[in-house]
C-alpha cells in the first residue's frame, strides 16, 4: 500500500483515529500503575484499551476501506 497516494479527507481523520486511540490506551495504562483501589485498577485500563482500540480499528477501517475501494466490516468483529 502506498500511503503517500492516500488523500488528505482521509489522511487526517486516520491519524486523528489513531492518536486518539493511542492516548487513551496509554492512559488506561497509567491508571493501571497509578490508582490506588482494585476496583479503580481494573475499571481504568478497561476502558483505556476499549476505546484505544475503537480508535486504531476505525483508522484502520478507513485507510483499507479507501485502498480496497470497498466499504471494510470484518474489522468490527475485533
Amino acid at each position: 500500500m502506498d500511503f503517500a497516494a492516500v488523500p488528505l479527507w482521509i489522511a487526517l481523520p486516520a491519524a486523528f483515529f489513531v492518536v486518539l486511540g493511542s492516548t487513551l490506551t496509554l492512559l488506561g495504562t497509567l491508571g493501571l500503575v497509578r490508582l490506588k483501589s482494585f476496583y479503580d485498577r481494573v475499571h481504568a485500563p478497561t476502558l483505556g484499551t476499549s476505546w484505544g482500540t475503537a480508535g486504531v480499528m476505525l483508522a484502520s477501517m478507513l485507510l483499507f476501506g479507501w485502498h480496497l475501494d470497498q466499504v471494510v466490516l470484518h474489522e468490527l468483529v475485533i
